[in-house]
């Protein structure tokens, strides 16, 4: 049954970021399988769900970034506008979208990789409340929080742009979210490095 012409564009405008991520995944899984990146830790491990899931969750926080910041850059500088045209109002939505999907994964980051950091897993007690303890007063779990903050604040900003304008300030602050990112962090590294425990990060913190 052919697909009706007016269906067409928006079946493609989710194919490829769809697609783009399932590739991504596809690459990014093995390669950290085999290169050890997420291998356990000798010493301070926590766990399998820590290590995968900062792999799943940082390529799909990555290339929600790039999706985001090159909509945003193309829309405001580059796309032509005519009279019965609507593209930059599709572009800027489908940034807010992939912010969103990116303010979500810094997010994810952020919960998990306390864990990475402290060498716990999530199920640990009291997790949730050493990481509400150690969420200023550690600098990765700092700028995590800045990253988060920023990106949210790019959603409703990204959506509501319209002019040419509008869509360059929302790609100066798509791009100004990457400042912040942490580097000293790196999840699921695989050499075997002893981590801070909860209560280190707590005396790190006070």
């Amino acid at each position: 049954m052919p697909v009706p012409p007016a269906a067409t564009p928006a079946a493609l405008r989710w194919t490829v970021p769809v697609t783009t991520v399932l590739t991504a995944l596809v690459v990014a899984v093995p390669a950290a399988a085999l290169s050890g990146a997420a291998a356990p830790l000798v010493i301070g491990d926590a766990g399998p769900l820590v290590r995968w899931g900062m792999v799943v969750v940082e390529t799909v926080h990555h290339l929600a970034a790039a999706l985001t910041i090159g909509l945003l850059v193309v829309a405001a500088f580059l796309v032509r506008e005519g009279r019965e045209t609507d593209r930059r109002r599709t572009a800027a939505r489908v940034a807010a979208l992939a912010a969103l999907l990116w303010a979500t994964c810094a997010a994810a980051i952020l919960v998990v990789g306390f864990g990475d950091l402290a060498g716990i897993p999530p199920s640990t007690p009291g997790y949730l409340s050493d990481l509400t303890a150690n969420l200023w007063g550690l600098e990765p779990l700092r700028l995590r929080l800045i990253e988060v903050l920023l990106v949210a604040l790019l959603v409703p900003l990204a959506a509501a742009a319209r002019t040419r304008g509008a869509l360059a300030w929302s790609a100066a602050l798509a791009l100004a979210a990457l400042v912040p990112q942490p580097t000293a962090a790196t999840p699921a590294a695989p050499t075997a490095t002893r981590r801070p425990s909860p209560r280190c990060c707590c005396t790190w913190a006070g």
